[in-house]
């Protein structure tokens, strides 16, 4: 059993270090700030954030990296990217990403705030 508990612990350890590895490798690829702190963000609360392997892939997948005002987007882009957490009172905090997008597909504004 000691050895499953040590095995699992370094599986972890992998894991947290790969999440991170993306995380920063998308956040130094990114041109727009509001983005860039979604990440950096998300990427600070990477042990108070359950299914964040999911989230990451959500970000890697969505390509919100690629976004900047002024770009123009699929027809199918989600305009909001949220992540919930547990904070240092306990409490369930929710940071979100939206993206402002024109009837054109053209991105007007992006903006990040805690709910």
């Amino acid at each position: 059993m000691e050895q499953k508990i040590e095995q699992m612990l370094e599986l972890e350890s992998e894991l947290q270090s790969l999440q991170k590895e993306i995380l920063s490798e998308l956040n130094d690829i990114t041109p727009n700030y509001e983005v860039s702190h979604f990440l950096s963000n998300l990427l600070n609360k990477q042990r108070c954030t359950t299914w964040f392997s999911r989230l990451v892939k959500s970000a890697y997948s969505s390509e919100i990296y690629k976004y900047d005002i002024g770009t123009k987007v699929p027809n199918n882009f989600r305009n909001e990217f949220s992540y919930s957490y547990i904070d240092h009172d306990g409490e369930i905090t929710t940071y979100k990403l939206t993206f402002d997008i024109d009837d054109n597909g053209i991105i007007e504004d992006i903006e990040s705030n805690y709910e």
